[in-house]
């Protein structure tokens, strides 16, 4: 016998129908690459192959937990029930006689009356209240499911995170041990009701049912989520994300979903997935920044189109990349999702970082696998241009080191730094001995200085560029570079626009940072503004640039 390489079902269903009026059929390819197309087949067969269970955004708890013959719920509990051995069935049947009998006694009086008054209305041989239809076909009908979460009630009466957590677990377990065959769970809107660490307890609940069906037997668990919280991407793969938008003027819907990646591609990708930047996939507008900016951009936002919340309204995200190589990992991703954005970045960009922007020859990997290049390309020209500078601008200074090199400069552990630790911590130790220290130790902790500061100092690449004369060509290629969208900080990083006020604040780089947007949004006017933020126009610009591309991306056809 022939076993199926490949199974194809469908569903159909016209709009209005009755349940009767469905159609399930399938597609199956045997392991000759023969297609046959299976037009009919029972309830019994299509169940042993897939079954499904849904949680709506709506929250109904009848229907979540409904007992019948056809619902998964129904099966699951029927099944448990009928794990009964004899004398447990007696047990049960024992205590539901009982059961009965006490309830007739409470209902007594009320059934006599009942009788009298229907006796010539309708033909009965009785009338009884009981506490349940107890026959051997419904006995399973009257379990319901409580919880105690404090408070011992049915689940109807808990909220819907519990339920939606109810429902997965059980589900998880209705297919672990009763149906054995691929599962699919489909999921309206899990965050709803929930604070952010029961998002994350529901998406860990979801990704270990996927896990578990590849672990019992090789079966394909699915599950489906349709969300607005970040909390349900950072398990997903990214072949697995479908971004699902509806453009004003327009009633279709796009859908973007990304195919077959390199490796290399992948690993990189997800790495940024894991963060907490995952709102980028529900936002309109993204404006990628290394570092501070991701405080202060908002509140000026606020200031320039003089909006409150002006990004939250119009749906822009500020995501921090933490990095210069990293910026082109984001905007891979972005693009593929044809989420539109630009960057904003430090002057060191143009020495680190930009050439990950060069117009390369793209074609396949080795597998096949498509390569997906960044929407912000420097297009051949550009390239040229920005080659050229970079290389004046080495001439002209000595470059930062990078890579290993930067941790080597850097580590307190490198032979160099060790010996000046040593020889600075003898000296305080002499001095607070008052003893003299020597001509000789002084100069031998020069000597070691002049050796270490070059790597120990950041160029200033911007006195470079104007020591160099290059400052005319560097405005020329900045505002070349803005049209591509890469917003280049003309004066070198965030904290050379900080007022005196500014960096009098106490605290690193981004508290201090985190402190200039505090009190910019006290007060988010201009006159404030520059209080703390020398020649703020060129945020202002970007800022502009973003509302140009919000209009151009939402203008009516």
């Amino acid at each position: 016998m022939q076993r199926s390489q490949e199974l194809w079902l469908y569903f159909i269903s016209r709009k209005g129908s009755r349940r009767g009026e469905r159609t399930f059929a399938a597609y199956l390819k045997d392991e000759s690459d023969r297609w046959f197309h299976l037009r009919k087949f029972s309830s019994e067969f299509r169940d042993a192959l897939l079954t499904a269970a849904r949680i709506p955004s709506f929250r109904d708890p009848n229907q979540q937990f409904r007992i019948t013959q056809f619902s998964w719920y129904g099966k699951l509990i029927k099944s448990l029930y009928e794990r009964q051995n004899e004398e447990q069935a007696k047990r049960i049947w024992d205590a539901q006689q009982q059961l009965t009998e006490t309830v007739g006694e409470i209902f007594r009086d009320a059934t006599t009356e009942l009788r009298e008054r229907l006796i010539h209305a309708i033909f009965h041989y009785g009338i009884s209240f009981k506490p349940g239809a107890y026959t051997p076909d419904d006995a399973h009908k009257q379990i319901t499911l409580f919880v105690d979460d404090g408070l011992d009630t049915p689940y109807y009466d808990k909220g819907s995170g519990i339920q939606s957590a109810l429902v997965i677990a059980l589900f998880a377990y209705y297919c672990e041990h009763f149906h054995k065959g691929s599962s699919l769970l489909l999921v309206e809107e899990p965050e709803i009701y929930l604070h952010p660490q029961a998002r994350r307890a529901i998406e860990a609940q979801l990704a270990k049912f996927v896990r578990e069906g590849v672990s019992n037997g090789g079966y394909n668990h699915q599950v489906i989520i349709s969300t607005h919280a970040t909390e349900f991407l950072r398990s997903v793969d990214l072949e697995g994300i479908i971004c699902v938008r509806k453009r004003p003027h327009q009633m279709a819907t796009e859908v973007k979903q990304i195919g077959p990646i390199d490796e290399d591609v992948k690993t990189r990708w997800q790495q940024v997935i894991h963060t907490k930047n995952a709102e980028m996939f529900f936002a309109d507008y993204v404006v990628l920044v290394e570092g501070g900016e991701e405080y202060i951009l908002p509140i000026l936002a606020n200031c320039r189109f003089k909006e409150s919340h002006w990004m939250d309204f119009h749906n822009v995200s500020v995501v921090r990349v933490d990095g210069k190589k990293q910026f082109v990992a984001y905007s891979e991703i972005l693009s593929a999702f044809d989420i539109p954005h630009c960057l904003l970045t430090d002057l060191d960009f143009l020495l680190h970082g930009i050439e990950d922007f060069y117009l390369p020859e793209r074609g396949t990997g080795e597998s096949g696998d498509k390569k997906v290049s960044p929407r912000l390309l420097l297009d051949d020209g550009l390239t040229e241009r920005v080659k050229t500078f970079r290389q004046k601008l080495s001439q002209a200074g000595k470059p930062q080191p990078k890579g290993r090199d930067v941790k080597e400069a850097f580590s307190p552990n490198t032979r160099d730094w060790v010996t000046l630790y040593e020889q600075i911590d003898q000296v305080i130790k002499d001095l607070t001995e008052v003893k003299t220290v020597s001509k000789e130790r002084l100069e031998e902790i020069r000597r070691l200085w002049d050796q270490l500061r070059d790597r120990a100092i950041k160029p200033d690449t911007r006195k470079i560029v104007e020591d160099a004369g290059l400052t005319d060509d560097l405005d020329r290629l900045l505002e070349s570079l803005k049209e591509k969208g890469f917003f280049i900080l003309r004066k070198g990083e965030l904290e050379d626009y900080f007022t005196e006020e500014a960096l009098s604040l106490e605290g690193s780089k981004d508290r201090r940072a985190m402190k200039v947007a505090q009190e910019l949004a006290k007060r988010p006017n201009e006159a404030a503004i520059r209080k703390w933020l020398d020649n703020p126009e060129e945020f202002f610009n970007l800022l502009s640039h973003v509302e140009e591309q919000l209009k151009v991306r939402f203008s009516a056809e």
